[in-house]
Order: C-alpha cells, then structure tokens, then sequence
C-alpha cells in the first residue's frame, strides 16, 4: 500500500488499515474476573507480578482493551507485587500513543491495610485473607514495615 513522505524529516508510509490479527498472538492473564448482573458489568484482570518485566508494560493494556472490547464493558488490571519497589514499577503509566497515558491498579506491601485481630477479620474478610505487609520480605526492599 506504500504512499511515503516525509514529515519533519521522519519517513512517514501508509500502510493496510485492516488491524485483524491474522497471526495468532497469545495473552494470558494469572485470573480473569467478571462481575455480572444478569450480563457483564465490569471486568477485572488479576495479574500477580514477582519480578520486572518491561513486556507487561505492553500486554496488560492489551489485557485491558479485549477484555473491555470483549464483553462492552469497563475493565480495571490489577496488578499484585510483593515489594514496594515492584509496586512502585509496576504503577508507572505507559504512553500508548498519542500522548495518552494507562497505568494498572497496582496493591503492594504498603498498600495492604494490616489486620491487628479476629474482630476486624471478621468485619473485612476480604482484607483478612490478604497477606500482612510484615511478612512480606525481600533484601532490595529494606526491612518490612506497617504501612502508614
């Protein structure tokens, strides 16, 4: 298809508007979750992420935009790390064009509430049965704290 010129110096070509994948490129998500009431309402991509890994930059927005596409509906990724240094990473907005920006939900140690008790476990079970900051460790990333 091939109309090319230049554009403040940087080759600029026209090419096929059909965006159809045509080779099969695989994506695969740690846990999908969708929220239904009688259809879907909302989508949730759960990724757990143990290490950097700069290609996650750009397949958990894919995650996001087929999920969404997928089944018409809004879409959050988040993203589990067991460090602050990785949550920090992880929670960095990507520039997908255009100079639009996407970030995932990112929960790290310090954004895990800490539950002293088994009344407040029984309140908040679902804070319960996340792990408490404290235990998680790591050498990079200091001696664990309670987060503020």
């Amino acid at each position: 298809m091939g109309l090319t010129r230049q554009s403040r110096g940087t080759p600029v070509e026209t090419t096929e508007a059909d965006l159809s994948q045509l080779v099969l490129t695989e994506f695969h998500a740690d846990l999908v979750i969708l929220l239904k009431d009688g259809k879907p309402v909302y989508g949730i991509v759960v990724e757990v992420q143990l290490s950097r890994k700069p290609r996650k930059k750009y397949t958990w927005p894919v995650y996001a935009t087929v999920l969404r596409a997928r089944h018409d509906v809004p879409v959050t990724v988040l993203v589990f790390c067991p460090t602050n240094a990785l949550a920090q990473w992880a929670a960095e907005q990507v520039d997908v064009g255009a100079g639009q920006r996407w970030a995932p939900s990112v929960v790290g140690p310090a954004g895990v509430p800490v539950v002293e008790s088994p009344d407040e476990g029984r309140r908040a079970p679902e804070l319960a049965v996340l792990p408490p900051p404290r235990m998680v460790t790591n050498p990079t990333d200091g001696p664990p704290s309670k987060p503020p």
